[in-house]
C-alpha cells in the first residue's frame, strides 16, 4: 500500500493525478470526502475478490443533475434532496425499485462500453445508491476519472445503510485491513459524522439521520415549493398563495396543513416587499367570504432562499419574471408568468372591492389548470 500525504494544493494535485492513475489500473483508492475518508474503486470485482462483506458501494456523481441519467422512474423528490443539501451530505438508496436504474434497461445496454455494462451486472447484486462527490475527492480526483466511479463505504453494522466515519486516513486503513492499494492522505475530516441516508420506497422514505441533518430538515428539503411572487406582497401574490393552497387540498381531499405532508410547500413574495405587512383588508375579506383566512399573512421579500426551493415560481406580472431572470438567468424554465394567457395580473392596490373581486377572480381562473396539471404529476 502506497500513502501519499497532501501538504498543499499542489501536492494535492499531483496526489490527485496518481491516485487517478491507480484507480485506472483497477484498484482500490483511499480519498476523504466531506464526509469521511472513503475507499474509491472502478472495478466492483474486488469486493468479490477481497471478500469485503462490510462495505455498500455506492455511485458517485459529480453533478446533481447525473441522478437522472440512472433513474428510469421519476424521483423529484431524490432529485431536490441531492440539490439542495450539502454535496456529500446525503446518500440515496433505491432498494424497491431494482427495474428503474439505468443499468437495468435491457434496451440500453448496447450503449454502454463493455466495462459499463459489466458494471451494470455487478450493480445487480447491491441496493442502488448514489451520492454527490465532495470533498478531495470531487477537486483532485473525481473530475479526471473517465468511468463510473464507486465509493466502498465502510459500514457500521450488517445493515446495508448504516456507515462508518472515519475521521483520517488511518482510521480507513485500519477499518479495511489489507484493502487499500493507494491513500491520499489530506488531513483530518472537519465535520463529525458519515453522511445521512435516505431509502426510498414504494411508499414514503425511510431515513437514517446524521449528526448534521435530521429527519425534519431531510423531509422539509424533499418537498416541491411553489412560489407566487407580485410587488408588495399585501394584494395579489397573498391571495394566490390561500387561494391554490385551499384548491389543491380539496383535489387532494386534505386539509390546507396536510399538503406539507404530500410534499408539496407553497408560499408568496414580493419583489419590494418588507417583512410582516398584513394583507390588504379588501383581500382578507373577499377569502374569509369563501371560509379561506388570510388574516395571519405576513409580508416578505424575495429571497435566493425561497427561489432556491422554489420548483415553482409564478408571477403576476411579466416585468416580474423579467426581474427574477435578469438575476438568475438559470431559473428562466422555472419561472412563468401566471397568466396562461401571458397577459398581467393588474395591482387592485388602491381599488374597491369590487376590484379586488376582479382580480381574485383572475387568478382563481389560472391557478385552477396550475392545480389540475400538479395533481397530474402527483398520480403518476
Amino acid at each position: 500500500m502506497i500513502v501519499r500525504t497532501c501538504h498543499n494544493s499542489e501536492t494535492c494535485i499531483d496526489t490527485g493525478q496518481e491516485a487517478v492513475a491507480h484507480l485506472a489500473a483497477g484498484e482500490i483508492v483511499g480519498v476523504a470526502t466531506d464526509y469521511g475518508y472513503v475507499a474509491a474503486t472502478r472495478n466492483l470485482q474486488l469486493l468479490a475478490e477481497k471478500k469485503l462483506t462490510n462495505i455498500s458501494p455506492i455511485l458517485a456523481l459529480r453533478h446533481h443533475e447525473e441522478l437522472a441519467d440512472y433513474l428510469q422512474t421519476s424521483r423529484k423528490a431524490a432529485g431536490r434532496l441531492i440539490s439542495r443539501l450539502p454535496n456529500g451530505s446525503i446518500v440515496l438508496q433505491f432498494t424497491s425499485i431494482r427495474d428503474s436504474s439505468l443499468f437495468d434497461r435491457q434496451d440500453d445496454l448496447h450503449l454502454l462500453s463493455e466495462e459499463a455494462r459489466h458494471v451494470a451486472h455487478s450493480l445487480k447484486s447491491f441496493p442502488h445508491n448514489y451520492i454527490l462527490s465532495s470533498g478531495p475527492l470531487a477537486k483532485y480526483v473525481h473530475p479526471y476519472t473517465a468511468w463510473p466511479l464507486f465509493l466502498l463505504w465502510p459500514l457500521q453494522s450488517d445493515s446495508l445503510n448504516d456507515y462508518h466515519y472515519c475521521r483520517t486516513a488511518q482510521s480507513l486503513v485500519e477499518y479495511l485491513p489489507n484493502c487499500l492499494n493507494y491513500v491520499m492522505q489530506t488531513g483530518p475530516v472537519e465535520t463529525d459524522s458519515a453522511p445521512a441516508v435516505v431509502e426510498f420506497l414504494d411508499q414514503g422514505v425511510s431515513i437514517i439521520p446524521s449528526n448534521e441533518l435530521n429527519n425534519a430538515t431531510i423531509l422539509e428539503n424533499t418537498r416541491a415549493g411553489i412560489l407566487f411572487v407580485c410587488t408588495g406582497n399585501t394584494c395579489r401574490s397573498p391571495m394566490a398563495e390561500a387561494i391554490f393552497r385551499n384548491m389543491l387540498a380539496e383535489r387532494l381531499n386534505c386539509q390546507p396543513a396536510e399538503l406539507a405532508g404530500q410534499g408539496i410547500e407553497i408560499a408568496s413574495a414580493g419583489i419590494a416587499a418588507d417583512y410582516g405587512h398584513p394583507a390588504a383588508s379588501e383581500a382578507v375579506q373577499l377569502l374569509a367570504d369563501e371560509g379561506i383566512d388570510l388574516s395571519t399573512h405576513q409580508s416578505q421579500p424575495l429571497t435566493e432562499s425561497l427561489l432556491e426551493r422554489s420548483e415553482r415560481v409564478y408571477t403576476l406580472t411579466n416585468h416580474h419574471r423579467e426581474i427574477i431572470i435578469t438575476h438568475r438567468p438559470e431559473l428562466r424554465d422555472r419561472v412563468q408568468v401566471l397568466g396562461q394567457d401571458g397577459r398581467d395580473i393588474p395591482d387592485p392596490i388602491g381599488g374597491d372591492v369590487a376590484v379586488y373581486r376582479q382580480c381574485k377572480e383572475v387568478i382563481e381562473q389560472n391557478l385552477r389548470l396550475i392545480a389540475e396539471e400538479i395533481v397530474r404529476e402527483l398520480d403518476q
